[in-house]
C-alpha cells in the first residue's frame, strides 16, 4: 500500500514538530517530567532514557560509576527531584548550565551546607503552588517557591531539628518538624480554604457604605487617608504579607532597608521589642521603640515610641508618642501626641494631642486637641482645632478657631473664626467676621450672621428727627445684625447710613421687649469730604406682635451726636437733627450733644 505524502501532510508534519520543540523549550530543563521504570538498571541506561525525553546531556568524570545498578520508578516527576533522588546514594552533585546536567561528587561539599527543597502541591488537584512562603520561625529564614512550585531552603547545623512552615494565601498552613540532615527532598501538599459565601456581610458593607454616602454627601473633603491603598498595594508585591497569618517575636531588630534585616525575609510577619532601622524598615509591630533613618511600616500595632525622619505608617493601633519630618498615618486606634511636620492621617479614633505642620486628618473621632498650620478634618471632635486656615468637623463638642474658615455640621461650644463660621446647627457661641447656620440654639456674634431658620426681619421706622429708616436684620433674636439706611422726611436733602445690633424677647405669644443699639452716620451729599457726624442711639422699646409675620416696636430713644464741627455737613445740617436738651459740650473740633427722644417702626417677614 503506497501512503500519498502531500504538502498538506508536510506543513502539519512541520507544525506539529514547531509546537513540540516551543513547548519542551519553554518548560527549564530541570522541570520537566520523567517517567521511569527501571529495575537493575545501570545509572548510564537511566540517564539515556531521561536524555531522550528531556533533550538534557549529562556530563561527569571518568571516575563516576555510572554502572551502577538501581531500581527506581517515577511517573512525570520534575527532573530535578528524580537526579536527588539518584544521586543520594552516590552523594554525588549536579548542576544545571543550559542542557548541560553536571555530575560532580567531590568529597569536600560533604560540609556544613544544609539544604531543603522540595515542590509545593494543591492537595486537591495536586497542580503546583507558585509564591507560597515557606519559612523557619527559630531562624527567620524563608523563600518562596517559583513558578513550578520549587524550593530551595538552606539552614543551619546548629539546630538539630527545625520546624518549617509551608503558608499561602487561601490554604491551610501547614508546619513540618525536620530532623537536620544534609539534603533532604519534600513533596508538600497544601489543603485550600473552603470560601463561604458571606451574604449578610456584603449585605452589611453595603449599607454601611451606603449611610456613609448620605452622611457624607455635604462635607468638603480636603485630604483622604490612603492606607488602604497603601496596604493592598503593599500585600500585592509581598508574598509573605499575604501568605503568613502566623506572628513571630524578636526582642530586638536592626535594618538598613526591609529586607537587609535581622529578621530577613519576615520583617513583615515579626513583632519586635525595639526596631532599629537605618533607612527603612518593616515589622508587624513594635512594644517598645522604633526609629527610622527615613521610613517605619507597621503592619499592627505601635506603642510607646515610634521617631522617624519621614514617616511612620501603621496599619493598627497606636499608644505613645509618634513623630516624624514629614507624615503620620495610622489606621488603627491612637491615644499619642502625633507630631508631623507635613501630616497626620488617621482613620480611626484618637485621643490626645495632634501636631501638623499642615494638617491633621481623623476619619473617625478625635478626643484631646488639633493643632496645625493650615487644616484640621474631623468627624467627630471632642476638644479643641486650632489651625491657621480651615477647621472641618462633622460633629464639635468644644472649640474651632481657625485664621480664616471653621465648618461643622452639628457643634456645641464656640467658633471662632477670623472671616467666615459656617453650622448646619450649633448651640453656644459663633464669633466672626461672617456667621453662616441652618438653625440654631446659640448667638452668631459677628458683622453679618445669616441664619436661615433664625431672625431675618425688615422694619420701617421714624423718631423725633424726622428721619425715615429702612432697616434689615439678621441673626438670632437674642443677638442680630442691623443694617440701616434713612433720609429725613422734612429736609429732603439729609441722609444717613449705620450699622446696630439687636435684641430681641418675647414675654408672651403677643407681647415682647427689644433693645438696638446702632450708629448713623448722617450727611448731606455725597460729594462732600466725609466727617464724623454720628448719631448714636440706644432704642428699648415694647414689641407687640399682630400677625405672626408682623410686629409694632415703640419705645424711648437716647441719642449721643459726636459732630467734626469743621465738617461741611455740620453747618448744613438743619437744627433739628441735633439738640442738646440733656448735655452739650465741645471738645477742641468735636461737638458732642445728648438728648432723649422716641421710636416707632413696623417689622415683617
Amino acid at each position: 500500500m503506497q501512503v500519498k505524502f502531500t504538502l498538506r501532510h508536510f506543513c502539519l508534519y512541520v507544525c506539529f514538530l514547531l509546537s513540540n520543540n516551543l513547548f519542551g523549550q519553554a518548560l527549564p530543563y530541570l522541570e520537566r517530567p520523567v517517567t521511569l521504570h527501571a529495575s537493575n538498571k545501570t545509572l548510564a541506561e537511566i540517564f539515556a532514557s531521561i536524555s531522550q525525553q528531556t533533550q538534557v546531556v549529562f556530563s561527569y568524570a571518568q571516575t563516576f560509576n555510572d554502572q551502577q545498578r538501581v531500581v527506581y520508578h517515577c511517573n512525570k516527576r520534575p527532573l530535578r527531584l528524580v537526579m536527588q533522588q539518584l544521586l543520594e546514594p552516590s552523594d554525588c552533585q549536579f548542576k544545571n548550565k543550559g542542557k548541560f546536567l553536571i555530575l560532580t561528587c567531590d568529597e569536600k561539599s560533604h560540609s556544613s551546607n544544609l539544604l531543603l527543597n522540595g515542590y509545593v502541591y494543591n492537595a486537591v488537584d495536586s497542580s503546583r503552588i507558585e509564591e507560597a512562603s515557606i519559612y523557619v520561625k527559630q531562624t527567620r529564614h524563608s523563600v518562596r517557591s517559583d513558578k513550578y512550585g520549587y524550593f530551595a531552603l538552606s539552614y543551619t547545623t546548629k539546630i538539630p531539628q527545625l520546624t518549617v512552615s509551608f503558608a499561602k494565601e487561601n490554604f491551610k498552613d501547614t508546619s513540618l518538624i525536620v530532623v537536620n540532615k544534609r539534603k533532604q527532598e519534600l513533596s508538600v501538599f497544601l489543603y485550600p480554604v473552603e470560601k463561604k459565601l458571606p451574604y449578610k456581610t456584603i449585605d452589611a458593607i453595603t449599607l454601611l457604605k451606603d449611610t456613609l454616602k448620605l452622611a457624607l454627601k455635604d462635607t468638603t473633603s480636603v485630604v483622604s487617608i490612603q492606607s488602604d491603598g497603601f496596604w493592598s498595594k503593599f500585600r500585592k508585591i509581598n508574598a509573605n504579607f499575604r501568605n503568613i497569618s502566623d506572628t513571630l517575636f524578636a526582642s530586638t531588630s536592626v535594618s538598613l532597608v526591609p529586607y537587609i534585616s535581622t529578621n530577613h525575609l519576615l520583617s513583615v510577619n515579626t513583632v519586635n521589642e525595639y526596631s532599629f532601622n537605618i533607612l527603612m524598615g518593616y515589622s508587624k509591630g513594635v512594644n517598645l521603640l522604633e526609629i527610622a533613618g527615613l521610613l517605619n511600616i507597621d503592619n499592627g500595632d505601635v506603642q510607646y515610641v515610634q521617631l522617624a525622619g519621614l514617616g511612620n505608617i501603621v496599619s493598627g493601633d497606636v499608644k505613645g508618642v509618634q513623630a516624624a519630618g514629614l507624615i503620620n498615618s495610622n489606621g488603627g486606634k491612637a491615644q499619642l501626641v502625633q507630631l508631623a511636620g507635613l501630616l497626620n492621617l488617621n482613620k480611626n479614633n484618637v485621643r490626645g494631642v495632634q501636631t501638623a505642620g499642615l494638617g491633621n486628618y481623623v476619619k473617625g473621632k478625635t478626643t484631646g486637641v488639633q493643632l496645625s498650620g493650615v487644616f484640621n478634618k474631623v468627624t467627630i471632635c471632642k476638644g479643641v482645632q486650632l489651625t491657621g486656615i480651615v477647621n472641618i468637623a462633622d460633629t464639635l463638642i468644644g472649640i474651632q478657631t481657625s485664621g480664616i474658615v471653621n465648618k461643622t455640621h452639628y457643634f456645641k461650644g464656640m467658633q471662632l473664626a477670623g472671616i467666615v463660621n459656617k453650622a448646619d446647627y450649633f448651640n453656644g457661641v459663633q464669633l466672626g467676621l461672617i456667621n453662616s447656620s441652618d438653625s440654631a440654639s446659640g448667638i452668631p456674634i459677628g458683622l453679618f450672621s445669616w441664619v436661615k431658620k433664625g431672625y431675618h426681619k425688615l422694619s420701617i421706622s421714624t423718631d423725633e428727627l424726622q428721619f425715615a429708616y429702612l432697616s434689615f436684620g439678621s441673626g438670632v433674636e437674642k443677638f442680630h445684625n442691623v443694617f440701616i439706611a434713612g433720609i429725613n422726611y422734612n429736609t429732603g436733602n439729609n441722609y444717613s447710613l449705620g450699622y446696630g445690633i439687636g435684641s430681641s424677647f418675647a414675654l408672651s405669644k403677643s407681647f415682647g421687649c427689644s433693645a438696638e443699639l446702632s450708629t448713623k452716620q448722617v450727611f448731606t451729599s455725597i460729594d462732600v469730604p466725609l466727617k464724623t457726624n454720628l448719631h448714636n442711639q440706644l432704642f428699648i422699646g415694647a414689641d407687640i406682635l399682630i400677625h405672626k409675620k408682623f410686629r409694632i416696636s415703640l419705645g424711648p430713644e437716647l441719642t449721643v451726636y459726636l459732630a467734626d464741627t469743621k465738617g461741611a455737613d455740620y453747618n448744613k445740617l438743619d437744627r433739628r437733627l441735633s439738640s442738646g436738651d440733656l448735655y452739650s459740650t465741645f471738645q477742641g473740633n468735636m461737638a458732642i450733644k445728648c438728648w432723649g427722644g422716641g421710636k416707632i417702626a413696623l417689622s415683617f417677614f
